[in-house]
């Protein structure tokens, strides 16, 4: 038996598809799990991606090699794919949201992009981020910038807005009369608590290689994956 074997694991943002995900340890730990629900809680599918990589078939194939119910929670990569998601995850069932009465807890869990249009100074930096021209006639530098800029956009974002991101995410779990909430999108692990609801967001596998797992008595914790 796995030294992983929880009753329900999360994890979100893989970002399959892109040349910055941690493909190493993102799949040695699929191999290393067991449990009996597992969540997928958005942005697991790069936008970019057009065609299966040999990346998100390895993946599956290991997803496929688990006993355990597989729930996929759309995020804002998978809405805003210009072309229609891969067919090799037809038989995955996907949800825009989804309510799990899990053991101790009432668990609302959603991707978190909705939160994007409601900040007013989240859309201030993405339209600066927009609107950033940059005059340089070598290419590839002008968009080596862009990108180095884009990211510092995020990283500003990631640090002035999480505690305005994760009061929205509890608000919306006590809309939906949840004690918990799990979710994903600002790539920034985090467990806390405010007005009596329990707010867990599963980080990435970027930089962090975290995820959220719900133990057989019911509580739930927040890892890293080394």
């Amino acid at each position: 038996m796995s030294h992983l074997t929880f009753n329900a694991i999360f994890i979100s943002d893989l970002h399959i598809g892109s040349d910055i995900t941690n493909y190493k340890k993102l799949f040695k730990f699929i191999e290393d799990i067991e449990c009996k629900k597992l969540f997928l809680v958005g942005d697991i599918i790069y936008r970019n991606l057009q065609e299966p990589s040999l990346e998100l078939e390895r993946f599956i194939k290991l997803l496929e090699s688990k006993e355990c119910e597989v729930i996929y929670i759309i995020g804002n990569h998978e809405k805003s794919r210009k072309v229609p998601m891969p067919k090799i995850l037809s038989s995955v069932d996907m949800h825009k949201n989804y309510i799990y009465q899990a053991i101790k807890y009432k668990i609302l869990i959603e991707h978190g992009d909705s939160y994007d249009t409601k900040d007013k100074v989240l859309q201030s930096l993405k339209y600066i981020d927009k609107r950033t021209h940059i005059k340089l006639k070598n290419q590839e530098l002008k968009k080596v910038i862009k990108k180095y800029l884009s990211h510092i956009l995020k990283a500003i974002a990631k640090v002035v807005l999480h505690k305005s991101f994760s009061r929205y995410m509890i608000l919306r779990a006590k809309r939906n009369r949840c004690n918990t909430v799990i979710c994903g999108h600002f790539h920034k692990s985090a467990k806390a608590t405010d007005l009596n609801i329990n707010y867990l967001n599963c980080g990435d596998w970027i930089g962090n290689c975290t995820y959220i797992a719900e133990d057989f008595n019911g509580d739930l914790e927040l890892y890293r994956y080394y």
